[in-house]
């Protein structure tokens, strides 16, 4: 059963409690001495911090501090400023399940109204050794977040490699409650010759269930106008970035990898027939693996992720789907750079947002998902999904020094590492946090906080 939301008066303030039900049966015992409600101090902004019950089990090493998640916006250029993405403290966010063949990547995370997250990748997801019949293949699977990605559910098969050698690099817009879209990379079986990938595409109605379901010639795509030596002798693989604009105008980004060497825009209004644009980068550059817009209709910002299958993944920022050919591939910006040797090589990187690749604009970036291999594992074969959030940045400082949130859990929840009991200020900072500086959106004074301590900012 779903808690009551209610308010409990102690002494002269009013404080949300989100864990209790009504009536007091299960209120936590040492509510009435610990919560308090920390008031912005002038400048800050209006905004309050509200201590709840503390954390239990392995959450208890941190301080936690919720809905510092991104902020809506409707106006594009807040998005040009973002840089605070912050690690999940679940690495990974999820993995293959058990067996000896579990790598997974290509993750896509597609909204599904509420709390609801479709979640597509590819990979072996814990096929046994020896292979099952017909030997090992890249095949594509979901699984479904109902609580904001704090858990997940069994991983269902979804396409299966059926014709093809392998299918994969899937990229899934939802278009309308029933009305969906897959888009994903498929290898033909080796019969001599060149075996070139190819993008091909399967429909649904629910989210769940794509037909085909299975990997056949008759799903292939096909452009016309292909450069070069044209599209019979393209190798299109690792990424399908696909956006979808409220005029149903549908842009992809592919990456040819023989014949045309770089990353081609290619646009469509059926999601069937293609047309050539342009060439949007030279040369051969990994590829762009997932777009977004955000902002407003009016004024949208578009948002392509790009991975180098190495520490850092990158991003295109730009006012307009059809690309001006770019600077060259390493002078892009950084998206963010891995965290450590579990996470060294990233790929095929996935962004979080509600809508913002369908027949809306998002007015909100939650983050980053994306698969990766520990450095020990440089045949990026061992892949799983880490999560990076995209969040107000939270900052204490007393006369000893400062102390940082440095992880997350969930687009949401910032967690900070404290050793023992302190007292001092709490700064909250905006999205623009680049490490040393940020737009200040509240601060409190004279906050104790402890290992274990959960606040929860309310702006």
């Amino acid at each position: 059963m779903h808690p009551y939301l209610w308010r409990v008066a102690i002494g002269p303030v009013a404080v949300v409690c989100s864990s209790c039900r009504q009536g007091g049966d299960e209120a936590p015992q040492e509510l009435a001495s610990e919560a308090r409600v920390f008031a912005s101090s002038p400048g800050g902004g209006k905004a309050s911090l509200v201590l709840l019950p503390k954390m239990a089990g392995d959450d208890a090493r941190w301080v936690t501090f919720e809905n510092v998640g991104s902020a809506a916006s409707s106006q594009s250029q807040v998005f040009e400023k973002v840089a605070n993405f912050r690690a999940d403290v679940r690495r990974p966010l999820f993995e293959a399940n058990p067996g000896a063949h579990r790598n997974i990547y290509s993750a896509n995370a597609v909204w599904n109204g509420g709390t609801v997250w479709n979640f597509y990748f590819h990979g072996y997801d814990g096929l046994s050794d020896p292979p099952p019949a017909g030997g090992l293949h890249d095949r594509i699977y979901r699984t479904v977040s109902n609580d904001d990605f704090s858990t997940f559910s069994e991983h269902v098969l979804t396409v299966d490699n059926g014709e093809f050698e392998n299918v994969g690099n899937e990229a899934v817009v939802k278009l309308g409650d029933a009305d969906w879209s897959m888009y994903y990379t498929a290898l033909p079986v080796r019969s001599g010759g060149p075996v070139l990938n190819k993008p091909a595409f399967s429909f649904g109605t629910d989210g769940a269930t794509f037909g085909p379901s299975k990997g056949s010639a008759g799903t292939l795509l096909a452009v016309d106008r292909w450069p070069g030596r044209g599209w019979a002798e393209a190798d299109i693989n690792g990424g399908n970035g696909v956006l979808v604009e409220p005029n149903m105008v549908r842009h992809m980004y592919w990456n040819d990898s023989r014949a045309s060497a770089g990353i081609h825009h290619v646009t469509s209004r059926d999601g069937r027939n293609w047309q050539y644009v342009e060439q949007v980068l030279s040369g051969s550059p990994p590829a762009i693996t997932d777009v977004r817009s955000v902002g407003s209709v009016d004024d949208p910002l578009y948002l392509l992720a790009i991975h180098e299958n190495g520490p850092a993944l990158k991003w295109i920022r730009t006012r307009s789907p059809s690309l001006a050919p770019m600077d060259p591939f390493a002078k892009l910006p950084n998206l963010f750079t891995n965290l450590d040797d579990d996470d060294y090589f990233m790929l095929t990187p996935g962004l979080v947002t509600h809508g913002g690749s369908g027949k809306s604009v998002s007015n909100r970036l939650y983050g980053v998902v994306y698969g990766a291999s520990p450095k020990s594992c440089p045949t990026l074969t061992c892949n799983r999904i880490f999560g990076r959030w995209l969040q107000r940045h939270v900052r204490f400082s007393d006369p000893a020094g400062v102390i940082d949130v440095v992880r997350a859990r969930g687009p949401d929840a910032g967690l900070m590492s404290v050793q023992s009991a302190r007292k001092g200020r709490v700064t909250v900072y905006g999205e623009d946090w680049d490490g040393t500086t940020g737009t200040v959106v509240a601060s409190f004074d004279d906050v104790n906080l402890a290992p274990g301590d959960r606040f929860k900012v309310e702006f």
